[in-house]
C-alpha cells in the first residue's frame, strides 16, 4: 500500500533538538519505536505518533513510583507549592505559585508544561493601549476601535503615510512600507527557512534588471513571489501596483526561462501544506511517486471528491457533475472533476462541459494520472453529447503544459484578471461584485468602493478547450 510519508530521520531529528531530544534510531514510520535520549540523559522509546501527543521521558515525568513527596520536591524546585496531597495521576492536585495564584493540574500535564496558567496569560491588549504604544514610536491610529489582534487598524507614520496593520504585525516589526521599504515578511521568511537546503536567493535584483524577486532559486530556475494582500493592491502606498505588474514580472521570468509562482497570502495563510507541496513540484523536490499504469481509475462519490481537494486543492473542491478518482491499492491519491462550465455566456450555444478540479496526494507525483482520468471525462462527455471541454489554467501557479499535453488547444489568454481585497485579508474574484447596472443602480468600481475593497491583480487566465465532436475518429491518440 502506498505510504505518503510526511517525515524523514532528518526532519524528527530536527524536531526532537528543539526540545533538548537526540534520535538515537532512524525513523520507519508513526507507529515504529524511535529510540531517544532526553536532555537528563535517559535513554527511552516512543512511537512518533506518541511524541506528537506529548509523550515525553517516563523517568523525568516520574510516571513510576510517584507519590506525594515526589510532587512536592518537584514543585519546589520550580518555585510552587503543593496543597494538600497527590493520590494518583487521574486525580487533580491545587498548586500554588510565588505569586499566589492556586490553580488545578493533573501532574502529568504539569510535568509537561510546568507553570501558572494565571501568570502566563498575555496582558489584556486595550485600544489605549495600542495607541500609546505606537505613539512612542510617532505613529498615530486612526483607527476609533481595537477588535482583535488580527483586524487591521488604520495608521499614520511620522511622515505621513496612511497604511493599515494589525496588532500582531506591528509586534512582529512591521512598520511603514514606505519609510521602510525592502523588509521580507515574515511568511517569505519561513518559506526561504522551509526550502533553506535548496540555495534560495532572496530579493534578488539582478535577474528582472532591478525589479525585485523575493525568493530565486537560481539552480531550479524558479522564482516566487510572495503578496502581500494590501501590499500588492492598489490602496498600498508604495503606488506602484497597476494592473500589469505581475504580469510583467512572469512575462519577464519566462522570457529567461524561470518558472515564477505568484502567491496570494491568503494562500499561505490558510493552504500553507498545498502551498509547500505545489512549490516542491516546481523545484523537482519528490518525495512519492506513481505511476498511472499500476493505478485504477474509476467514477468517485461526488462526497469523496469533495473531501480529498478540500485538502489537496489550492481553489478548494468547488461544485461538479461527476468525478473520478485515481487509486493505488485502493488508497485515492488523484481526482479530477468535470461539471457545468462557471462562464456560461462563453458558451455561444455549443454544449460545453468544464474541467473543473484536478488535483493529487500532496507531496506525490503522478506519472500519466491526469490522461488516464481524463478519459473517463472525455467518455462522459460523448455519451452525453457534449460539444467541447473546456477548462482554465490560473498563470500564477500553473503554465498550461498538462492541457497541450492532453490534446487541448489554447483558445484565449488574458493578460490579467481583478480580484478584489478588504481590510481582513480577504480576497473576492470580480465577478462575486458583478452588477446589472440599470437593475441595481450602482457600478462594480462603486460597489466595491462601498465595501472599502481595493483591487489586486494576478497574472492572467489561459482557456483551453477539446472539441469532443472533432475528436471522434481519432480520441485514443489524443488522451493516452
Amino acid at each position: 500500500m502506498l505510504t505518503l510519508q510526511k517525515y524523514t530521520t532528518e526532519s524528527v531529528e530536527r524536531i526532537l533538538l528543539q526540545e533538548g531530544y537526540v534520535l538515537l534510531s532512524n525513523y520507519l514510520g508513526a507507529r515504529t519505536k524511535l529510540k531517544i535520549k532526553c536532555p537528563q540523559g535517559h535513554d527511552w522509546s516512543s512511537t512518533w505518533n506518541d511524541w506528537q501527543q506529548s509523550h515525553r521521558c517516563g523517568f523525568c515525568s516520574k510516571r513510576y513510583n510517584v507519590n506525594t513527596a515526589i510532587v512536592r520536591c518537584a514543585l519546589q524546585e520550580k518555585g510552587f507549592e503543593l496543597i494538600g496531597e497527590y493520590k494518583n495521576a487521574n486525580t487533580p492536585i491545587s498548586v500554588k505559585c510565588t505569586n499566589g495564584h492556586i490553580t488545578i493540574f493533573r501532574w502529568h500535564r504539569w510535568v509537561k508544561k510546568p507553570t501558572c496558567t494565571e501568570c502566563g496569560k498575555r496582558p489584556t491588549i486595550t485600544y489605549n493601549g495600542i495607541c500609546a504604544t505606537l505613539g512612542s514610536e510617532g505613529y498615530v491610529v486612526l483607527s476609533k476601535e481595537y477588535l482583535n489582534a488580527q483586524t487591521h487598524l488604520d495608521v499614520q507614520c511620522p511622515k505621513q503615510h496612511k497604511y493599515p496593520v494589525t496588532w500582531t504585525n506591528w509586534q512582529q516589526g512591521h512598520r511603514c512600507p514606505v519609510c521602510s521599504p525592502g523588509k521580507a515578511s515574515v511568511a517569505e521568511k519561513e518559506i526561504v527557512e522551509i526550502f533553506k537546503g535548496y540555495c534560495p536567493i532572496e530579493n534578488n535584483r539582478s535577474v528582472l534588471s532591478g525589479k525585485e524577486l523575493d525568493i530565486y532559486f537560481p539552480i531550479q530556475k524558479v522564482a516566487i513571489e510572495y503578496c502581500g494582500l494590501f501590499w500588492h493592491s492598489t490602496a498600498s502606498p508604495r503606488g506602484n501596483v497597476d494592473s500589469r505588474y505581475h504580469r510583467n514580472k512572469m512575462d519577464g521570468c519566462n522570457n529567461q526561462n524561470i518558472r515564477l509562482l505568484t502567491i496570494f497570502e491568503d494562500e499561505w495563510l490558510t493552504n500553507k501544506e498545498i502551498c509547500t507541496s505545489r512549490i516542491n513540484s516546481a523545484l523537482g523536490i519528490v518525495q512519492s511517486r506513481v505511476f498511472a499504469r499500476k493505478c485504477v481509475a474509476r467514477q468517485i462519490l461526488n462526497q469523496e471528491a469533495y473531501e480529498f481537494l478540500k485538502r489537496t486543492h489550492l481553489q478548494g473542491p468547488g461544485t461538479c457533475k461527476v468525478a473520478y478518482g485515481l487509486f493505488y491499492n485502493n488508497q485515492l491519491v488523484q481526482v479530477m472533476t468535470f461539471g457545468s462550465p462557471t462562464r456560461a455566456h462563453t458558451a455561444k450555444g455549443k454544449r460545453v462541459l468544464e474541467m473543473k478540479r484536478l488535483a493529487g496526494e500532496l507531496n506525490t507525483i503522478i506519472v500519466g494520472g491526469a490522461s488516464k482520468l481524463f478519459k473517463l471525462g472525455f467518455q462522459y462527455a460523448k455519451q452525453n453529447n457534449f460539444d467541447v471541454i473546456k477548462s482554465y489554467c490560473d498563470l500564477r501557479w500553473g503554465t498550461g503544459n498538462l492541457y497541450a499535453k492532453l490534446g487541448f488547444t489554447k483558445s484565449y489568454e488574458t493578460k490579467y484578471t481583478l480580484h478584489y481585497v478588504d481590510t481582513n485579508q480577504h480576497r473576492y474574484r470580480n465577478q462575486n461584485l458583478a452588477t446589472n447596472k440599470q437593475k441595481e443602480k450602482v457600478t462594480e468600481n462603486e460597489k466595491a468602493a462601498q465595501k472599502r475593497l481595493y483591487k489586486i491583480y494576478d497574472c492572467g487566465h489561459q482557456t483551453w478547450e477539446y472539441r469532443v465532436k472533432e475528436v471522434l475518429r481519432d480520441t485514443t491518440s489524443a488522451i493516452h
